[in-house]
Parts: structure tokens; C-alpha cells; sequence
């Protein structure tokens, strides 16, 4: 094989970000009923597809005790994570803290996604953009409305 039909092959792998994209939803959406199933006593978590490029996750921690009691607020984490098609690469926002890109990539094998240079499976990548706000109660305890 030349250099051209490496090429060639690495450009339709890359055109399939958007079957990856698809499995890092599920892998997602999977994480968030694992978190219901077994992490209860901590909270609840939320997860809406917003679009077919975007999932919007909410973290309550509840402390276990949902519904709350009346007038009581309790912390919340809010993740957002974005696909982009036109410069393939998946974006993670928690609460107001700084965007994490990842960029998506391909070889002559396959497509996947990049942290810094490193190529990072979706478990690692639902890890990275999931575990920080899964299971760190932000500052503050549940307030009164």
C-alpha cells in the first residue's frame, strides 16, 4: 500500500465521526442509568439528547432523600456534551468551567478520539467527561428555596 491509499482510507474512516459520535451517546446514556442504578444514595442524574449533536446532563445531589422536602434546593452539575461534524470533535462543558475538546481522528484502520495526542477508547472518554461531575458534590449544601 502507498502513501495515497493510506490517505485515502484514513479520509473514510474519518468520515465515519459520526457513527463514532453515535456510539459515544450510547456509551453515555449508559453511564447515566448505571449512575441511577447504583449511585442513588448520592443523586440523580439526568440525561437529554438535546439534538443529534448535543446531550445535556444534570447532576442532583440529592443525598439520596428525592423528592426534596419542600422549599429545599439541592446542588447541581450540569454537563454538556457536543458533537461538531464540520471539524470532527467532541466538546465537554461542566457547569461554567472551561470547554474540553476533543478531537476526533482517524488512521487507515479506524476513526477515534484524541486526548492531547493520544488516542482514548469511549469508556475512557465517558470517564473523562463524566466522573468530575458524577462525583464531586459541588460547594453548598441543600438550601432553602
Amino acid at each position: 500500500m502507498n502513501f495515497v491509499e493510506h490517505r485515502k482510507d484514513r479520509e473514510r474512516n474519518l468520515a465515519k465521526a459520526c457513527d463514532l459520535w453515535e456510539d459515544v451517546r450510547t456509551k453515555i446514556e449508559e453511564c447515566c442509568n448505571s449512575f441511577n442504578q447504583h449511585y442513588r444514595v448520592i443523586g440523580d442524574v439526568e440525561c437529554v439528547p438535546v439534538n443529534g449533536h448535543s446531550i445535556k446532563i444534570t447532576v442532583t445531589f440529592t443525598g439520596g432523600t428525592n423528592p426534596p422536602p419542600v422549599g429545599v434546593i439541592y446542588p447541581k452539575r450540569t454537563v454538556r456534551i457536543t458533537f461538531s461534524e464540520t471539524k470532527p470533535s467532541i466538546h465537554v462543558t461542566v457547569d461554567a468551567n472551561p470547554v474540553r475538546a476533543f478531537l476526533i481522528d482517524a488512521d487507515d484502520s479506524h476513526c477515534f478520539i484524541l486526548q492531547g495526542a493520544s488516542e482514548i477508547d469511549i469508556e475512557k472518554f465517558a470517564a473523562l467527561a463524566l466522573e468530575d461531575a458524577f462525583f464531586n458534590v459541588p460547594p453548598g449544601r441543600p438550601q432553602a428555596s
